[in-house]
């Protein structure tokens, strides 16, 4: 595990792969070969945070925790996850440090902790050389070279998902020179796109196209549709809230034929990562390592991930409740639909209500912090269980 020599990007590369081949293989069924056909394939970017507790760990800093809103120790994680309309499958990560604003205590250590920390030559040729460097990239460029990285290797999807983070024209530049579509949500004030022949925000169209507001029915939103032009490219930029006065929201796509029904539903697919970290966390230990050589973090990651594509496979062929059901030995078999999946149909239902009352409560922070708070979990599980 500490050797820098292992390529573990492609052995989880290999992995997934041969996961998918075997699922096609699985998929006998006339009416699932169709289904499975049809559904939409998505690349989806999320990261979460890494908690350490050793200072001298290789590479560890002072990383920003935005669910608990405060600075702790340890890495931030960025994934990348192939969601096929059947499962959810990790393809790929890179751990990253925050080098903070404070100039006299950079990653947030004094020079003299700095100089403690694990350290070890390696090749620069090595993969775990390379692995090194990626601590100090951007997320963005670490997604680009992603995107890349599973197009050479054989991957296909559809669209590119990601949050308002990952939300930039590098990122949708890269999904539509690959031949993917891009949706995510937006929220960099200042960016101008082209209407009506102007250079305008989001907010200037908004206005600008105040009486063409419509509402669905469905996700009882109201929207503005609009065809703007980002670089010379267009793209659907939609501004939505929940009621009246509720807070404006905004969403961009690069596949005009969709509606906005469609766009929403397809967006919801990025919520499965969100799972994915759940289930990661609290089933397979995964961050739990403690070694101070960034080399292990690497491989036990990877090995985390693995381990996870796995039990995602025995979960959807023998149909369980959810991934950590498989290992209690005497649980009834789920329902067609997974557990996971109804308990995100509920949250979506509660958040629904909750931005009803409160309109200036922000879903996605919502829908975050309820995955990752163990109370609201065994509640919502409750709730399922009552209602089957």
């Amino acid at each position: 595990m500490n050797n820098p020599r292992i390529n573990w990007r492609g052995f989880l590369f290999a992995v997934a792969i041969r996961s998918l081949e075997s699922m096609s293989e699985r998929i006998t069924n006339e009416t699932d070969i169709k289904a499975a056909g049809k559904a939409i394939k998505a690349f989806i970017f999320d990261d979460t945070p890494i908690k350490k507790t050793g200072q001298n760990m290789e590479g560890v800093s002072r990383i920003w925790n935005h669910v608990i809103q405060k600075h702790i120790l340890g890495y931030q994680l960025l994934v990348m996850g192939l969601y096929t309309g059947i499962i959810f499958i990790p393809l790929n990560f890179s751990l990253h440090r925050e080098k903070g604003k404070n100039a006299s205590k950079p990653y947030g250590f004094k020079k003299s902790k700095r100089q403690k920390q694990f350290n070890k030559k390696r090749d620069s040729k090595t993969a775990g050389a390379k692995r090194k460097k990626e601590l100090d990239i951007t997320k963005i460029a670490s997604l680009v070279r992603m995107i890349k990285m599973a197009i050479k290797a054989g991957f296909t999807a559809d669209y590119v998902l990601t949050d308002s983070w990952y939300t930039c024209w590098e990122t949708v530049k890269t999904a539509l020179d690959n031949g993917l579509h891009y949706i995510g949500m937006f929220s960099i004030v200042k960016t101008k796109f082209k209407f009506n022949n102007k250079q305008l925000t989001y907010n200037e169209i908004r206005h600008m196209n105040r009486k063409n507001i419509k509402r669905n029915k469905r996700f009882k939103l109201y929207y503005i549709r609009t065809v703007v032009q980002w670089n010379g490219r267009n793209i659907v930029l939609y501004a939505t809230r929940k009621g009246r006065n509720g807070k404006w929201r905004y969403i961009i796509s690069t596949d005009i034929s969709l509606n906005f029904t469609q766009t929403i539903e397809i967006y919801q697919i990025r919520w499965s990562i969100e799972v994915f970290f759940k289930e990661s966390k609290q089933h397979f230990m995964l961050g739990k390592n403690q070694s101070q050589d960034f080399d292990s973090q690497i491989s036990d990651t990877t090995l985390r991930m693995i381990e996870y594509i796995f039990i995602a496979l025995q979960h959807k062929v023998e149909k369980y409740e959810s991934i950590g059901k498989i290992f209690e030995q005497h649980k009834e078999y789920a329902k067609e639909l997974k557990l996971h999946e109804r308990l995100v149909l509920l949250l979506i239902a509660v958040i629904d209500i909750i931005e009803i009352l409160f309109n200036e409560a922000d879903f996605e922070n919502i829908f975050e912090n309820v995955i990752y708070n163990q109370k609201a979990q065994d509640r919502l599980y409750d709730l399922l269980k009552k209602a089957a």
